[in-house]
This record gives structure tokens, C-alpha cells and sequence, in this order.
């Protein structure tokens, strides 16, 4: 493939990816910027934090289904194009934000409210868990071997934009609005706004091209009949690592990006529209560094941005939750821009180096199994499992032993990868 005919493939499915990531990002995090409303409307107690962690139940069924949904979505990646099942998951993800939007509360039909909202977002779970790790693999195999992990950053760069879309439409309208009126009806339009732009990324998706590597096994005849076994079966050391890494990625990345909004308001009572915003800030850095971060990682290596990171959540971990529990919000601004440094640097890396483990033909499916089952293991769970230390303990600053235990953990992981920079990808 010439140099000329690789940028313009490269240029028109980022972008096109991007419309469609973006959709799963945004619908899929709006549920958490607005989680201190739905925890009143959905699951009203006399207990703040006993709503809390019934609202971040609701968020962990939605990640326990991402591992059925990279399974199978996965494995129909893997036989049936990468492009097709990138449209799937984008229907799989409209349909519940429609039933959200409109779904009565708790004081309306009860119980009945509870189970619907847990239901949408276990279907939301099952559309993530094909979508963003679809994109991952569709950018990887359009770039060079040189340039991978620039390309493939970009996953990470529109799955940020997504987040920060979410973060900066709940911001905006919470102040507009104000807090009474996001209780009332408020909380509806950033749902709805997911709808509209999940229509434009059904138009945006059907002008993607499919994957060259791809393309290339299906005309040679080497498609798998049965990718998500067959990569179980022969990868199984290769797709636990890949769990590792992303289980201890998801605890540090949700830690930041979905906890601490709710951590900041309900637990160290900084004002509402204080901590949206701080959270507007970090999805921005997040976004829109990442590619700079993936460009690095051409130059260096994985390795070295992977140990970095998990070596900064070790050693200062506990000194960046001391700053967001002194009540000050230069302090906590500070510490919430230094560790989404060290998530990004981590992650940039992470989404080039767990792809490049595997061959064309089992790739969809070795990394989604993998991917799904550690982020729905730990990833998913650490909202929910941050609250409950807190509760346990009564120490705002618990959360940040799962960090530190995580990264020693992790480190041997890390240490026992071979660097996959700049060397080919494999076919079959």
C-alpha cells in the first residue's frame, strides 16, 4: 500500500471513526456526570452514599456486559468486517438512550423505573463492548508500522472527545438551568442530545472504508471460522495480559474520570458545578494530548510509557488524594491534572501495544475478550469499589490504596512484555 493511498484511508476513517466513538463515549459517560441527580431520582434514600452506590451499581451492569459484548461482537468483527459491526454498535447504543431520555422516575412507577435504567445501560454496556475496541483495531491496521501508535492514539483522542462532550453539555446546562431544574426535567437533554448525535453517526459510519488488513486475509481466504475460540485457545497468555493491563488502566481512568465528579460533590462537598468543571478540564487534556503521547511512543517505545505512568499512581498516589481532600480547589485541580497525565501517557501506549499482540484474523476478538473482561473485572468496579472504602474506612483518601496495589501488581506485567513498536503486524 503506497504512502499516498494510506493517509487518505487513514484521514477519512479517523474521521469517521470519531463520529461514531465520540457517540459511544458521550452516551456512555453522561450517565455519570449526571449520577448525583439520578442517585435522588432513581434510588431516593436518607443516605447519600447508600444512592451513591446504588447509582454506581447501575454503571457496573453496564460493564459487566462488556465482556459478552466483545465475545460477540468481537468474533463478528473478526469475520465479518470491522466496518459493519462498528454500525451495529452504534444502533445498540441509540436505542437505550431513546428509552432513557424519555423513562419515567422512581416516584412514577417505582421499582419499575430502577429496572428499565438498569437494563439500557447493560444494553449500552453490550455496544461498548464491541465498539471501542473495534475502532482500536480499524486505526491500527490503516497505519504504518512506524506511526501506529500515533494513529491508534487517536481511538483514545475521540473516545476523550466523547467524554468531554458529556462532561461540557452536563456542565452548561446545569448552570444555565440550575440544579432545581435539572432535578425536574434538566437531566433529560443531555440524553436527548445523544440521540441527535447518534443519528449523524449512522450517516458518518456507512462512508467508513473497510480495514486493508482485513480485506487482505478475507481475499486470501484466511478468515477464521471461529475467531473469539480460537484466540482463547491459542492467545490465552497474550489475552490475560491484555486483562491485567486494562483492569489496572480502568481502576486509574475511571477513578479519575468517573468517581472523582461525584467524589468531589457528595463526599468532599465541593460545589457541583465546581467539580464539572474541573472534570471538563481533565476529559480535555485527556483528548486532546493522547496523540502527542501515542507519537512518543513510535519514538520510545510502550514499555516506558506504561511503566511511567503505573510508577507516578505508586509513588503519588497518595500524596494526589491528601490535595483533593484539603478542600482546595487549586489543590484538587492540580491533582486531578497530574494524574490524568499519567492515565493518558499510559493509555496512548496501552491502545497500539495490547493490538500488536495479536494476528489480523483472531485481532477483534483476542483484544475485546481481553479488554472487556478486565475492564468489567476492575475497570467498571472502581467507582463502586472507591465508595465502599470510603464507607468502610471513613477515610476520604482510601481509594488510593487500589491504586498503589494495582501498580505493584502491574509492574510485573509490564516487565515481562516484549516492546512490539515499529515491527509489523501479523496476519494469521
Amino acid at each position: 500500500m503506497g504512502e499516498n493511498m494510506f493517509a487518505k484511508i487513514s484521514k477519512k476513517t479517523i474521521f469517521c471513526a470519531a463520529i461514531g466513538t465520540t457517540l459511544e463515549w458521550y452516551d456512555f459517560t453522561v450517565f455519570i456526570y449526571i449520577a448525583p441527580l439520578l442517585s435522588k431520582l432513581f434510588f431516593p434514600s436518607e443516605d447519600k452514599l447508600v444512592s451513591i452506590i446504588s447509582t454506581f451499581g447501575v454503571f457496573t451492569a453496564g460493564y459487566l456486559m462488556r465482556p459478552l459484548g466483545g465475545i460477540i461482537l468481537g468474533n463478528l468483527g473478526d469475520k465479518i468486517g470491522r466496518k459493519k459491526v462498528l454500525i451495529l454498535s452504534v444502533w445498540l447504543m441509540a436505542v437505550p438512550m431513546v428509552i432513557i431520555t424519555f423513562l419515567p422516575t422512581y416516584d412514577t412507577i417505582g421499582i419499575y423505573a430502577v429496572l428499565i435504567l438498569t437494563l439500557a445501560r447493560m444494553l449500552q454496556g453490550f455496544s461498548v463492548g464491541g465498539e471501542y475496541t473495534g475502532v482500536l483495531v480499524m486505526l491500527l491496521e490503516q497505519a504504518q508500522p512506524e506511526n501506529r501508535g500515533f494513529i491508534a492514539s487517536w481511538g483514545t483522542c475521540v473516545s476523550g472527545s466523547g467524554v468531554l462532550l458529556s462532561s461540557l453539555v452536563v456542565a452548561l446546562t446545569t448552570g444555565f438551568l440550575g440544579d432545581q431544574t435539572m432535578l425536574q426535567l434538566g437531566w433529560r437533554i443531555p440524553f436527548a442530545i445523544g440521540i441527535l448525535i447518534a443519528a449523524f453517526s449512522l450517516v458518518m459510519q456507512f462512508q467508513m472504508k473497510e480495514s486493508p488488513h482485513f480485506e487482505k486475509i478475507k481475499k486470501e481466504g484466511k478468515i477464521s471460522k471461529r475467531p473469539a475460540w480460537d484466540a482463547l485457545k491459542k492467545y490465552p497468555g497474550k489475552i490475560f495480559i491484555v486483562f491485567c493491563l486494562t483492569g489496572y488502566l480502568g481502576i486509574a481512568y475511571y477513578m479519575v474520570a468517573a468517581f472523582l465528579p461525584t467524589y468531589l460533590t457528595l463526599v468532599l462537598h465541593y460545589p457541583h458545578e465546581e467539580s464539572l468543571i474541573l472534570t471538563t478540564v481533565i476529559a480535555a487534556l485527556y483528548a486532546f494530548s493522547a496523540p502527542l503521547w501515542g507519537k512518543l511512543s513510535d519514538k520510545v517505545g510502550r514499555k516506558p510509557l506504561m511503566l511511567g505512568g503505573t510508577l507516578f499512581f505508586i509513588f503519588f498516589g497518595y500524596p494526589v488524594f491528601k490535595m483533593f481532600a484539603s478542600g482546595n480547589i487549586v489543590y484538587a485541580y492540580i491533582a486531578a491534572l497530574l494524574l490524568m497525565t499519567a492515565v493518558t501517557a499510559f493509555t496512548a501506549a496501552f491502545v497500539s501495544s495490547v493490538n500488536e499482540l495479536f494476528p489480523t484474523n483472531e485481532r477483534f476478538s483476542g483484544m475485546s475478550i481481553g479488554y472487556n473482561i478486565g475492564n468489567a473485572a476492575l475497570g467498571g468496579t472502581a467507582p463502586l469499589v472507591s465508595t465502599l472504602l470510603i464507607s468502610l474506612t471513613g477515610n476520604a483518601v482510601a481509594p488510593c490504596y487500589y491504586l498503589i496495589i494495582g501498580g505493584i501488581l502491574i509492574l510485573f506485567v509490564i516487565g515481562s512484555m516484549k516492546e512490539t513498536a515499529g515491527k509489523p503486524l501479523a496476519e494469521y
